[in-house]
């Protein structure tokens, strides 16, 4: 287990690599701009925000001043992000995080639902996380030669169709609000659905 999680954060640390090269870093600042586009229509608050998947930290969540808790599986990861820095970094599974319901204003799940062969579990859990009044940023990889080459790496690449995705919005009472796509990546800003009162099963 231990050579597995060694192997993902290789991997991981080798694709942050070729992210800052030519043209990968001009397709990087893309999504960060877009990210940003979807992030100032999210009005600044007093609740705490997470970025789940954190790996070293997010870009997006450098646009931010709410307090933010970085979330990751691999301790090594969370040891060396900027939240580890801090102490605002926890090692958990992202399908069962030990976290009180309705604590985060604000998620970031940032490159992450591509590695989930299901992204229910994922949706569940950020949905459980939000208040009332939250918003997810959420983001998928759409098919196309960057998926390709990241699996050449080794990274298992999996993509989660529109109506798959909509089902689970609907099934967690979660409404899409903004969306923007780049050549490499779909985002969704997202909020729960003031409607579904205390019929989300996530609660």
């Amino acid at each position: 287990m231990r050579f597995l999680q060694g192997a993902r954060d290789g991997r991981l640390r080798l694709l942050g690599w070729g992210r800052s090269l030519w043209p990968l870093y001009f397709m990087t600042r893309r999504e960060d701009e877009a990210a940003a586009r979807l992030l100032a229509m999210v009005p600044s608050s007093q609740s705490w925000m997470a970025d789940l998947g954190c790996g070293r930290g997010s870009a997006p969540a450098r646009l931010r001043y709410e307090p933010c808790l970085g979330v990751d599986r691999s301790r090594r990861m969370v040891r060396a992000s900027r939240y580890g820095e801090v102490g605002w970094a926890l090692c958990a599974d992202l399908a069962a995080l030990p976290l009180r319901a309705h604590h985060f204003g604000l998620l970031l799940v940032i490159g992450v639902a591509e590695y989930w062969r299901d992204p229910e579990p994922l949706l569940r859990e950020a949905a459980r996380l939000l208040t009332r009044e939250g918003h997810l940023l959420l983001t998928v990889s759409p098919a196309g030669w960057h998926a390709r080459f990241r699996r050449l790496l080794g990274s298992p690449v999996y993509y989660h169709e529109d109506e798959i995705l909509a089902d689970l919005f609907t099934k967690y009472h979660i409404q899409v609000k903004a969306r923007l796509n780049t050549p490499t990546q779909h985002l969704y800003l997202l909020s729960p659905n003031a409607t579904a009162g205390s019929n989300n099963p996530a609660v």
